[in-house]
C-alpha cells in the first residue's frame, strides 16, 4: 500500500533483498546470506515499532543487501532496476573497517589532457573520496612531471 511518509508503496511485514547485478545469485555464500538474514525481519519490525526507525539496512560481505520496510526497487530513466552494491557505500565501509588514512597521487601533467585521461582520473578519485567516512583522512597530491 502507498505510504505518505515513505512516498511509495511499502510493507512493514517483511524486508526485501537486492543482490548486485555482478554477483552470481546461486553462489553458496549469496544463498546462505539471503537465508540467514531473513531472520532479521523480526528485529527490523521491532525497531520500527518500538523506536520508530524509518529504514533498516543490512549489507553482507557477499553483496546481499536487505532493507526494511520492503518496497519495489527503484528504476532508472530507461526502466531498468537501479544496481546497488552495499559494499561500496560509506555506511558499509565505515562499519567494516576502522578509520582510514590514505594518500592519492594524481598525475596532473599535460599528458593527462589527451584521451579523456583527466576526467577518468578525477572520476576515480571522486569515487574513492565519496566512499570515505567522516573519520577517514585523505591527502591528494597533484604531481606535474
Amino acid at each position: 500500500l502507498y505510504n505518505d511518509t515513505y512516498l511509495r508503496p511499502i510493507t512493514f511485514k517483511q524486508s526485501v533483498v537486492k543482490i548486485p547485478d555482478s554477483i552470481n545469485r546461486s553462489a553458496n555464500g549469496v544463498v546462505a546470506a539471503v537465508q540467514w538474514t531473513a531472520q532479521l525481519d523480526t528485529t527490523f519490525r521491532a525497531l520500527q515499532r518500538k523506536h520508530n526507525v524509518r529504514w533498516t539496512y543490512f549489507g553482507s560481505e557477499t553483496g546481499v543487501y536487505r532493507i526494511h520496510p520492503a518496497s519495489e526497487w527503484a528504476s532508472n530513466f530507461a526502466g531498468f532496476k537501479v544496481n546497488y552494491d552495499p559494499r561500496s557505500r560509506p555506511w558499509y565501509l565505515a562499519a567494516t573497517s576502522g578509520a582510514e588514512a590514505i594518500g592519492i597521487f594524481l598525475d596532473c601533467s599535460t599528458s593527462m589532457e589527451s584521451r579523456n585521461r583527466w576526467d577518468i582520473a578525477v572520476a576515480a578519485v571522486t569515487t574513492i573520496v565519496n566512499s570515505l567516512s567522516r573519520d577517514d583522512q585523505v591527502n591528494i597530491i597533484c604531481a606535474r612531471g
